[in-house]
């Protein structure tokens, strides 16, 4: 280790008296020392002004915090923004909404539409469930926010029960290009379900089908967002062109959209809350300035968002030298769309397949007060920025006009950068000051100078967000706007995912937390925390067992040396959850990224052991019954397939005294007189002890109970 030299080394009294011995030597005709002298008061003045000015030589300045955390990949979190859905209610939906449309809560926080929206090309007419007795009509359940159904029964296998949905009103042949429908799930589970990952792993399959005149067929899944109805999303489907009416006993006649469990997988059906079409996202961000780029194909471009309607709308070409401003270009602004006219810089244009037209789109307010600042070529300038909230500094754009204002003078784009002390002397490139809310340059070391001029520094995209302050309950949203009109909607999701500008002192530890996580198995503990992270599975838990081999545990420890077997619990509606194969493969994917090279990983399933008890208690009160059913509810509890404390008792040998306890807690429960415990299971046996010790892989549960009672 590089030891750090000292240089807070000297105390107030020592500068004070190495002060005092320089007198002499400086200044012979000093002879009085004494605190009285004024000479002596104002060398004690700047001896603390020392004193202090050593205390920060020692000290690291935040940026330089900063820039280590970067050293190690630890970059300080800038805001981001909360995000929602909201959905149009039937009949409501407009045919079509621009990018960048906005909904404005009550409390005046801005939400804006991040793509453009197109209404269904069809509407859902009724959704039913069929079972062994015929067809359900759930079609309110389905509609309604506040209920929840199981489109596939309750039952694990789900078995026998289909989803149908029907499709009315097809506007146009786009519907058979591809339509949305967007499932919103509950998951009331007490173990949440891990984030998925890139892996196109689902817990379930479900054969989505259409009707045709000779029967059901297959869909083409082109998208699912919901993972087989796992989480809240959208599901795309196509259906041939022969989609088509049938009629069937307890089904009115129309087109239906039938969903079947194909496999049901090992974890616990899924819950609906809602089924619907016209749903748009929201992402809470106020747009005062953006843009597109295009490659120039004809004499114009097309441009659809909010900002190019109701502000201003700039053009710029590209050539080989950079961006030339579109001064004669022509703009007509329609209902929905702003048409850029280009016809005379088609020849101007790069010509190298990139983009080479720009079309930058901003508020007036911002073209007038903002977008435009000036330089004077001097090293380290900076510019107040400072809107109401914060700025999302990945989306702040700068261009600098390079050169003098001649007509050959182009736009050159300046890069954002987190420091611009890892910057060269060569790159175009800006920083955001977020403590100071300002936009710095560099110095010709650190990031180029922008050149001298009036107006030639450009922002031609700058987007702000409330953080934190955007994560607003549902039902804040009523309506959303376009370029004219206002229409109602329904919001009935939280907004979530915002969060604020974290501080330094939040990334040093988080910095710290990560040091401190699990990122290679090595012990059974390590193997644990990292099976209890595998994408996309609802595990309940889980233990690693060295030395064991479940399938031949009479193996002795000797010869299974490099051995780990994992034990995995599911969490499920069963009473024994089991893996199944799609789930213990997850596993075994996820957990062959952390194996040493050298040790063999074996996936596997629990195995349950039944243990009946039989006891004989004082009981101190006349409400027997109540006692005994109170004593054998504490003894289920304790004996559960899932831990209280979340941790199963993978293989932990049951315990007389164990037993005796937890009926002594019992209220009503005065003594316990015996205790007798067997097992039916072969596996099992008495140890020297006399616990009945189960195989490593087992859980322990309940099985009867016979209590009497005495007073």
């Amino acid at each position: 280790m590089i030891k750090l030299p000292e240089l807070d080394d000297q105390q107030y009294t020592d500068i004070v008296e190495a002060a005092k011995r320089r007198i002499p030597v400086i200044y012979p005709e000093w002879t009085d020392f004494n605190e009285h002298d004024p000479g002596i008061t104002m060398i004690e003045l700047f001896a603390w002004l020392k004193e202090m000015q050593q205390y920060y030589l020692n000290r690291i300045t935040d940026r330089g915090r900063e820039n280590m955390l970067a050293l190690l990949g630890i970059k300080v979190r800038e805001p981001v923004p909360a995000q929602t859905v909201v959905f149009f209610e039937d009949g409501e939906a407009p045919d079509r909404l621009v990018r960048g449309s906005t909904a404005i809560m009550y409390d005046g926080t801005v939400f804006t539409s991040p793509r453009e929206f197109v209404r269904a090309p069809f509407k859902i007419g009724g959704v039913y469930v069929s079972n062994d007795d015929g067809f359900m009509d759930i079609t309110d359940i389905a509609f309604e926010n506040h209920t929840v159904f199981s489109p596939f029964g309750s039952r694990p296998d789900g078995s026998g029960i289909s989803l149908y949905i029907k499709i009315d009103k097809i506007s146009s042949d786009s519907f058979f290009e591809g339509f949305g429908l967007t499932f919103y799930i509950a998951d009331n589970c007490p173990v949440k379900r891990n984030p998925f990952g890139t892996s196109g792993y689902s817990p379930r399959d479900i054969r989505w089908e259409y009707s045709s005149y000779g029967g059901f067929k297959e869909c083409e899944v082109i998208a699912d967002e919901t993972r087989s109805l796992s989480l809240s999303g959208t599901l795309t489907l196509k259906t041939g062109r022969d989609f088509g009416s049938v009629k069937m006993n307890g089904l009115p006649e129309g087109k239906w959209i039938r969903g079947k469990l194909t496999y049901c997988g090992c974890e616990d059906m899924p819950l609906v809350r809602m089924i619907c079409t016209d749903t748009l996202p929201l992402v809470q961000k106020k747009i005062y300035a953006d843009f597109e780029d295009f490659v120039l194909t004809g004499a114009s471009v097309t441009v659809s968002h909010r900002l190019a309607f109701q502000g201003t709308c700039l053009a710029f070409v590209r050539n080989e030298d950079g961006w030339i401003y579109a001064d004669r270009a022509v703009i007509k602004k329609t209902e929905d769309t702003a048409e850029v006219e280009l016809s005379e810089y088609g020849r101007l244009a790069a010509k190298d397949g990139a983009s080479n037209v720009r079309v930058i789109y901003c508020s007036d307010y911002f073209r007038e007060h903002r977008m435009f600042l000036s330089s004077n070529g001097l090293p380290c300038q900076s510019f107040p920025f400072d809107p109401v909230s914060y700025v999302l500094a990945e989306e702040l754009r700068i261009m600098v006009l390079d050169g003098a204002e001649t007509e050959c003078s182009c736009w050159r784009e300046y890069d954002y950068v987190r420091s611009l002390a890892l910057a060269g002397p060569y790159d175009r490139c800006f920083s955001y000051d977020i403590s100071r809310r300002r936009i710095v340059f560099g110095d010709n070391e650190h990031g180029e100078v922008p050149p001298k001029g009036n107006n030639n520094i450009m922002i031609f995209s700058c987007s702000t967000t409330m953080g934190a302050g955007g994560n607003l309950p549902k039902g804040n949203i009523g309506e959303v706007s376009d370029t004219r009109h206002s229409y109602p909607v329904v919001h009935s999701e939280d907004c979530s995912g915002g969060s604020d500008w974290e501080t330094l002192r939040h990334a040093v530890q988080r910095m710290r937390n990560m040091l401190q996580e699990c990122t290679r198995a090595v012990t059974a503990e390590d193997y644990r925390t990292l099976v209890m992270q595998t994408p996309g599975i609802r595990i309940a838990d889980a233990a690693a067992i060295p030395f064991f081999d479940p399938e031949a545990p009479e193996i002795p420890k000797e010869k299974l040396s490099n051995t780990v077997s994992i034990i995995v619990l599911p969490y499920s509606d069963s009473s024994f959850p089991v893996p199944d194969k799609r789930f213990l493969a997850a596993v075994r994917e996820h957990i062959e990224n952390y194996r040493l090279v050298t040790t063999r990983v074996k996936v596997s399933a629990p195995v349950y052991v039944k243990i009946d008890i039989f006891a004989e208690v004082v009981c101190g009160t006349d409400e027997v019954r109540q006692a005994k059913q109170r004593c054998e509810e504490a003894l289920r509890s304790m004996l559960s397939v899932y831990g209280k404390d979340g941790r199963t008792k993978f293989g932990g040998p049951v315990i007389e005294s164990e037993i005796t306890a937890c009926m002594c807690s019992v209220e009503g429960i005065l003594s316990v007189r015996q205790v007798r415990l067997s097992s039916p299971d072969n596996g099992c046996r008495r140890d020297g002890y006399g616990r009945i010790a189960i195989p490593l892989h087992a859980i322990a549960y309940c099985g009867s109970v016979s209590i009497e009672t005495t007073k």
